[in-house]
């Protein structure tokens, strides 16, 4: 195998300091070998620059200033990076064990290889997990119709990048699909890793939880933009019973244990996309849940 690729991750925070030593610590205790780590803060007043000091010498940069909000502090980090492969995390995220391996790997073994995505776990404020979280194969067709990707599991080549360019800044809530949706008109695919990659951190002061109507106007717009559909629920509608009854299962399924091997999970999502062997299965799923 070649050797693996550098992985540029970049970190943007303001004010999260009770979250950020947890985010850098799963960063750092990954070990990967050809690891660049940048934290890019916004001015933060909290105890962030204090954390961030602490681990200083093994981060590739790190900046306390104002800035123009989460996306310009993720834009400024990739440019700044140079590794071949590049990612963000959020400061009240985290990475699970293995996860730059799983992603550096799966780079080196397949030089066409240009977008990876995996999955993902629920954590709450202390950083206990919640349950795993999975919502199917990152097909073009689904993918155009829900954000089914977890921002912390997606990392792509710079050529990627170099190619779309940087984050939208006109977006607070939804840059990450915005990019998503410009790597398939761009031509790119995206492979599900069999591993789980990312916790995403569920708590009161997270942005996903306080500006949810921001998340709809925005989400809207991107549906609007790609033609197929002026809003969620409508777009919904469109995919019709069989894509819901299949959301809905894999929901379900993803909080049994058979899921928590990612490999076994991965078969199962791939044996959910094939028709006429699927039917069968959603069917007597649809009789089970449906009220009596």
């Amino acid at each position: 195998m070649t050797a693996l690729p550098r992985i540029t991750v970049v970190t943007p925070s303001y004010n999260q300091g009770q979250y950020l030593e947890a985010t850098i610590q799963s960063v750092l205790s990954q070990q990967y070998p050809n690891l660049e780590y940048l934290v890019i803060d916004g001015g933060s007043t909290d105890n962030t620059v204090e954390v961030i000091e602490k681990y200083a010498d093994q981060l590739a940069y790190w900046v306390s200033e104002k800035d123009r909000g989460q996306t310009d502090a993720i834009n400024k980090g990739l440019r700044r990076g140079t590794g071949e492969v590049m990612g963000w995390l959020n400061s009240d995220d985290i990475l699970l064990p293995g996860a730059l391996h799983a992603i550096g790997q799966a780079f080196a073994r397949d030089g066409k290889l240009m977008v990876v995505s995996g999955f993902r776990h629920f954590i709450d404020a202390d950083g206990q997990f919640m349950n795993n979280w999975i919502r199917g194969l990152p097909t073009e067709y689904h993918l155009r119709r829900r954000c089914i990707l977890p921002q912390e599991t997606v990392y792509w080549r710079r050529e990627v990048w170099e190619k779309l360019g940087p984050l939208d800044e006109n977006y607070r809530f939804c840059m990450d699909y915005e990019y998503w949706l410009r790597m398939l008109d761009a031509g790119y695919t995206i492979k599900l890793l069999p591993h789980y990659i990312g916790g995403f951190r569920q708590h009161d002061e997270a942005k996903s939880s306080t500006i949810r109507d921001v998340y709809r106007r925005e989400l809207n717009g991107l549906y609007q933009r790609s033609g197929v559909g002026t809003n969620e629920e409508e777009v919904t509608t469109r995919m019709g019973k069989f894509w819901d009854w299949r959301y809905n299962l894999i929901k379900d399924l993803c909080h049994q244990p058979l899921f928590n091997n990612p490999r076994v999970a991965l078969r199962i999502l791939q044996f959910l996309e094939i028709p006429v062997l699927s039917w069968p299965v959603l069917a007597a799923y649809r009789a089970i849940k449906k009220p009596h």
